[in-house]
Formats: structure tokens, C-alpha cells, sequence
């Protein structure tokens, strides 16, 4: 994300089926310096929600997720896990620019 947004933004939305750590991980200028509100899917993957948390939280973030659970049977692990998971992180930071 850092090679491609040119722009400022205000706000980011990321649902991609399960790339959101990767998008994230190289979208740190764009986050680091700048105060975006994000909302990003956890739900793909076990374990993402922790890993999204930490990026965020790394870049300045604070973090919570979406009210509720929801379990995804579109991966394959779900049933080796069994776990519920939110449905989406939220970060804001407040920055002055």
C-alpha cells in the first residue's frame, strides 16, 4: 500500500479474503504518520485478529473489534481450531498533523 497511495486518506476498509496481514504490514508509512480510521476483517484466519491488533497497535493504533462472533467455513483449518472469531478490527489513533 505504501508504493501505491499517493493520496492522504481518511479512512481504510480491508476485506481481502485473508491478505489483510500482508496489506497491512506494507502499509506502514501510510499508517504510521497519518491518523486513519480503519476497519479491517479478522475472520479469515485463526489467529488474525491478534496479528492485526499488534500491527495496528505497533503503528500508534488503539484497537477493539466488531460486537459478536462468527465462525467462517471457508477455512479449511475452522474445524481443527473451532473457534469463533470477530469479525473486524477497528483501530483510530489521535494524531495532529
Amino acid at each position: 500500500l505504501d508504493d501505491l497511495v499517493k493520496e492522504k486518506i481518511d479512512f481504510l476498509k480491508m476485506d481481502i479474503e485473508g491478505a489483510e496481514i500482508e496489506a497491512l504490514q506494507g502499509a506502514k508509512k501510510t499508517l504510521e504518520n497519518k491518523a486513519v480510521k480503519c476497519s479491517i476483517c479478522s475472520y479469515h484466519k485463526h489467529g488474525d485478529e491478534r496479528a492485526i491488533k499488534d500491527i495496528l497497535e505497533s503503528y500508534g493504533y488503539e484497537t477493539w473489534t466488531s460486537n459478536g462472533y462468527m465462525v467462517f467455513l471457508g477455512d479449511e483449518d475452522i474445524f481443527y481450531y473451532s473457534d469463533f472469531r470477530r469479525g473486524i478490527v477497528y483501530a483510530l489513533k489521535d494524531y495532529n498533523e
